[in-house]
């Protein structure tokens, strides 16, 4: 349960309502979920990065959060001013997309990655608490990392996005060549511009897709980002 997304009724009944145990909601807020008949909001996410996989010597070069079975994308990626004004004044390349993303996530009650638990939400929470902004904190945001689906509800050779998507026959995955995510790095705008579309492409064509052949096979999951 998100609180950022909640309207302000819905705040209120949460605040001063109680559930069939004769508790409060804000101590049961599972109740609240499963009374109130909560309708999440789901948001499929995916990051590219520059240096490394490490997010205290790397940045990120863009974000993709699209909402489930809708044409409504929340992204951005850095640009060429980015870079420069990094040169120049010592402002950190991702800053500004980091604050836009801080906003982004909040819309949403659920996030859906591909390895997002050892990659995309600890990347982004480091990035994101270096320039100061407010992840959102344990708990109101849920997570459903689909390669652990993956990993322990198939028997593919590899558990990689690629496998899974070749096995339902899920096209639209594409690679990126090294020396494009060195040029995206310098703020090459055709660089960036392919690695944003790759980042696009892996969320709405390769990950969504996926979500929907094996969503069936998981259970309501109270993991948080």
């Amino acid at each position: 349960m998100n609180p950022y997304n909640m309207k302000k009724t819905e705040m209120q009944l949460f605040l001063t309502g109680y559930c069939k145990h004769r508790m409060p909601y804000r101590q049961h807020p599972k109740c609240y979920e499963k009374e109130i008949g909560e309708n999440p909001k789901i948001g499929v996410f995916d990051i590219e990065t520059a240096w490394g996989f490490n997010a205290d010597s790397g940045f990120m070069l863009c974000y993709v959060l699209k909402e489930y079975h809708k044409n409504k994308i929340y992204s951005a990626c850095i640009t060429k001013k980015d870079v420069d004004a990094y040169l120049q004044y010592d402002i950190p390349i991702d800053k500004r997309i980091s604050s836009i993303l801080v906003k982004d996530l909040k819309v949403f009650d659920v996030i859906v990655t591909f390895n997002g638990t050892r990659f995309d939400i600890p990347y982004s929470r480091t990035r994101l608490l270096k320039h100061g902004l407010d992840f959102p904190k344990y708990g109101y945001i849920k997570h459903i990392d689909l390669y652990y689906l993956v990993k322990y509800k198939l028997k593919l050779s590899r558990n990689s996005l690629e496998s899974a998507c070749r096995l339902f026959g899920i096209e639209g995955k594409n690679h990126v060549d090294f020396e494009i995510w060195q040029r995206a790095s310098f703020g090459d705008e055709k660089a960036l511009e392919y690695i944003f579309d790759h980042c696009k492409r892996d969320v709405s064509k390769c990950t969504e897709k996926l979500y929907d052949k094996i969503v069936d096979y998981a259970r309501k999951t109270n993991r948080s980002i």
